[in-house]
């Protein structure tokens, strides 16, 4: 959430076993302003998976640090190895909304915690909006339908259409 100036604050709302942090940490805004470059290359899909990684890494050591991290770790530990611990971010301020929280990448696990099936990754972007009109322009949206071979066939026009409120499907089989 919006802290003072020059800081965000993480906290942890609710975590495995209970434990929650009592004050919330601060994350200096200079560091997130030193991911500037790579912000602006991952929007352009100009990163490899390496710089993908990197990005990945920092962000996630700007979220999760201090008692967050500890309480993520804990966790961790605590569901592991076939549980899992589902992440879920609250994000009030609007100018975080486009950054992308799902490439944090956890160097310990060697995973990208949004493809890891033991930390799936939520977003809750809190905040005004308004209908049309989206942060940076327009919204991508792959949609992928699958057809598998002796399954019923999926209504995917009808699926799509509602996808694009009601414009024309293009649709792609392969």
């Amino acid at each position: 959430s919006a802290g003072d100036g020059d800081a965000y604050q993480v906290r942890v709302l609710a975590a495995p076993g209970g434990g929650a942090t009592a004050e919330p940490v601060a994350a200096p805004v200079c560091e997130l302003r030193e991911l500037d470059a790579a912000l602006a290359a991952w929007r352009e899909l100009s990163l490899d998976r390496g710089g993908v990684r990197s990005l990945g890494a920092a962000l996630m050591a700007w979220l999760f640090r201090g008692p967050v991290a500890q309480l993520y770790r804990g966790g961790l530990a605590r569901v592991a190895p076939e549980g899992g611990c589902r992440i879920r971010l609250r994000i009030e301020p609007t100018e975080l909304h486009g950054i992308p929280w799902e490439t944090c990448y956890d160097a310990a696990t060697a995973s990208f915690l949004a493809q890891d099936p033991r930390t799936p990754l939520v977003r809750h972007l809190l905040g005004t909006f308004s209908r049309g009109k989206l942060a940076g322009g327009r919204l991508k949206v792959l949609v992928a339908v699958a057809a598998p071979r002796g399954l019923p066939s999926l209504r995917v026009e009808d699926e799509y259409a509602r996808i694009t409120n009601n414009r024309p499907a293009v649709i792609t089989t392969m």
